[in-house]
């Protein structure tokens, strides 16, 4: 499965209810995981976008977004679960919207490195204008910056468009 938009909604306490649109990996990214070269590229292209702090791994040791998961997109994994506390375990597995308790902060026991991965990457790109979907638009700005992702970029717009849950 490549990697995908989708609608997360999450209750804040009580009845309130949190929506917001994210992206992720269709399937698990790691050694001897199946590695779809799209997700590949994604994660590649989502740690290059971050800074040399952010991501944990200098500029000439982040991979360059190919789709082959190699040694350093390996390394880069590890390093960037490492610089924020996560469960350095090599892997990145994908979020989906059923996740009820998708956590981002260290205190928490439950952490996934995608939703930081995503966050980290939205957090970023917010200092640029975001109107419509931020996840699109996110997408879109990842993709000015790291050109490499373009087709899985646009497949990825192109199929949460058709969903209708815009």
């Amino acid at each position: 499965m490549p990697p995908f938009i989708k609608k997360m909604v999450m209750f804040a306490g009580t009845d309130e209810e949190m929506s917001f649109g994210y992206f992720s990996v269709g399937d698990r990214v790691g050694p001897k995981a199946f590695n779809d070269n799209w997700d590949v590229m994604l994660v590649q292209s989502m740690l290059r976008f971050l800074s040399p702090n952010e991501r944990g791994t200098p500029n000439h040791l982040c991979p360059v977004p190919t789709g082959n998961f190699d040694k350093l997109t390996a390394r880069a994994i590890f390093n960037f679960q490492q610089r924020h506390r996560l469960e350095a375990d090599w892997f990145i597995d994908p979020l989906h919207s059923h996740y009820q308790n998708i956590s981002v902060n260290r205190n928490s026991r439950i952490i996934w490195t995608m939703a930081k991965l995503y966050f980290l990457v939205a957090e970023k790109a917010i200092f640029e204008p975001i109107a419509n979907s931020p996840a699109i638009e996110v997408l879109a700005i990842l993709k000015k910056h790291v050109p490499q992702i373009g087709i899985v970029a646009t497949v990825m717009r192109d199929e949460f468009i058709d969903t209708g849950i815009l």
